[in-house]
């Protein structure tokens, strides 16, 4: 995104507030990790290694029409699409069984919310450290279409 502001993503405006206001409106009581940079999101998740039950909200979503929250376990949200440009998975019976960040290995893509029972197991099992889903092979998967994207330009100037 820096190709249109020089402030990190959660900072650019989308509609009448910044991406990080919209977090916080739906999830008033959520912290934000990641103020000091690091090398890749495991580095940023081990300022909460020993948490237990905790939700991770991408910096560059909105979670808009998001269902009411009651997780059993580790659980991450899933949209669809052609583009490969998003992390693919592969998923059997409403379980996550494979993860490719790099390769378009199906039309189902991480929407960017994860439920993480243990995170000292999510970190333990990161296989891409820059992918939480490559931690959480078994987990539930639950289908979204409301989210709001906006990880790069092209998808901030579609949500517009």
């Amino acid at each position: 995104m820096k190709e249109i502001s020089p402030v990190d993503k959660q900072f650019i405006y989308y509609r009448d507030k910044r991406i990080i206001e919209h977090i916080f409106k739906i999830f008033p009581y959520a912290n934000l990790l990641g103020n000091a940079k690091t090398n890749s999101r495991k580095d940023t998740l081990t300022e909460i290694a020993h948490e237990q039950d905790c939700l991770i909200v991408d910096c560059d979503i909105i979670p808009f029409g998001l269902p009411e929250l009651n997780f059993d376990g580790d659980t991450l949200f899933f949209f669809n699409s052609e583009k490969p440009k998003y992390g693919s998975i592969l998923i059997e019976d409403s379980r996550l069984i494979a993860v490719n960040e790099k390769d378009n290995i199906s039309k189902n893509k991480c929407s960017g919310i994860y439920f993480v029972k243990s995170m000292s197991n999510l970190l333990d099992n990161m296989r891409d450290v820059n992918s939480l889903a490559s931690g959480m092979i078994g987990a539930k998967v639950i289908q979204e279409n409301t989210f709001i994207k906006l990880g790069d330009v092209e998808d901030y100037y579609e949500a517009l």
